[in-house]
């Protein structure tokens, strides 16, 4: 323990002035509890709150000639960085999906006509590198986050995927989730709008609502769009 310096406190006569004050320094080798509770002054309460996972960039794309794209992105030097894209295919299913040239983990998906994708990363290096994947597909539709605070061991708790036809609404399973972590999430439809419908925080490619991000309030949760 460092140094510290404690005071008695200071008593006052309003005839004789100063009466009494008394100084005791405590070295560096502090193994107990010797002063007194009156020695001491709170002055303020504080809490730290956990930061949590936090998104830093988020970047999109979208294509209707090619059945491949690439996104470039620029990685910051955020701490715990990952990196998810959501990819939305009109048709048939990903064929690779790499950042900086590194193959990225699906997370999440479904290989069905209109089909919906996640994969991650943790990103090596910082700086300017190119997200790029290819698809059956000619119009293709992406999502780009860059997150911070990720464990880089098992950065995803749980991913869920659903399907349905002919409805209009969807739901994934419960999820389970941390309370200072975030849920990403992509959508793809045959017609009409689509919107989040539990107060996520959509992300828009070309006018339609593909991506959205929220964070839980407790250990499980439900996602749904209408």
């Amino acid at each position: 323990m460092m140094n510290s310096v404690y005071y008695d406190p200071v008593y006052f006569d309003a005839e004789w002035g100063l009466h009494h004050l008394v100084r005791r320094i405590v070295g560096a080798v502090y193994s107990g509890l010797t002063e007194l509770a009156r020695h001491f002054t709170k002055i303020l309460d504080f809490i730290l709150t956990p930061k949590g996972v936090v998104i830093e960039n988020i970047w999109t794309g979208f294509t209707t000639v090619t059945s491949s794209l690439t996104i470039p992105i620029t990685v910051s030097t955020a701490n715990n960085k990952y990196v998810v894209v959501a990819i939305s295919t009109v048709t048939g299913s990903v064929g690779t999906c790499t950042l900086n040239g590194a193959a990225m983990t699906l997370l999440a998906g479904t290989n069905t006509n209109r089909g919906v994708y996640l994969y991650g990363i943790v990103p090596s290096t910082t700086g300017m590198q190119n997200l790029s994947f290819s698809t059956s597909s000619n119009v293709n539709r992406a999502v780009v986050w860059e997150c911070s605070g990720v464990n880089q061991t098992t950065p995803t708790l749980d991913s869920q995927t659903a399907t349905s036809a002919s409805v209009a609404s969807i739901s994934t399973p419960s999820m389970t989730c941390s309370p200072y972590g975030m849920i990403l999430e992509a959508a793809d439809f045959a017609s009409g709008t689509i919107t989040p419908s539990n107060g996520q925080t959509p992300v828009v490619v070309n006018s339609i609502n593909s991506g959205a991000s929220f964070r839980p309030s407790g250990a499980t949760q439900v996602e749904s769009w209408g």
